[in-house]
């Protein structure tokens, strides 16, 4: 944790003496006076939440950081997500009710490749044809040498003088001029 953010939580305090103290529920309508929005972020700050947040203040353990615990609810509230969520609802199985599916890899990968499916119509039929893929790879190269690109000077050949061309995967390339 940086310093940054260990001093941000600290301005927005510890909690001091033991649970359901003296000293706590003396700090916890301090709190409740400045009004924290950070501290509301998982108890609505309103007349019909407030029993429910100074219940939360005031259990906390001594020395624990308000803010941290007020997120920790907030992360608990929300349920996560799948990671491609954005993606994965629009083509859900066809007996799906609700998101649950999302937690089925099966699912999942037949849900990718309808998604993939679609994307494919807007690709060239040839997109995928290996001299697009020289082509593409060309490209790469010259973009990271920083020279333009001519797609003539990068040919891919299989003989060259009348000989085979062969690159080992393990040894580095020579070229002999004779």
């Amino acid at each position: 944790m940086s310093l940054a953010a260990y001093r941000r939580m600290d301005d927005l305090g510890r909690a001091v003496g033991p649970p359901h103290s003296h000293h706590r529920a003396v700090q916890v309508q301090r709190l409740w006076n400045i009004h924290y929005p950070q501290l509301h972020c998982h108890i609505p700050r309103d007349a019909q939440h407030q029993q429910q947040w100074f219940q939360w203040a005031n259990s906390l353990q001594q020395d624990a950081f308000y803010f941290a615990s007020a997120m920790r609810q907030a992360g608990l509230l929300h349920p996560v997500v799948h990671r491609l969520h954005s993606v994965l609802v629009q083509y859900p199985p066809d007996n799906a009710t609700d998101d649950s599916w999302m937690a089925n890899e099966t699912l999942v990968l037949e849900a990718l490749g309808r998604w993939s499916s679609y994307m494919r119509t807007f690709l060239p039929s040839d997109h995928f044809s290996p001299a697009n893929q020289h082509l593409r790879v060309g490209q790469r190269w010259a973009n990271e040498r920083g020279v333009p690109f001519i797609a003539t000077i990068y040919t891919n050949m299989e003989q060259m003088e009348g000989r085979e061309v062969v690159v080992s995967a393990t040894y580095g390339i020579n070229f002999y001029w004779i």
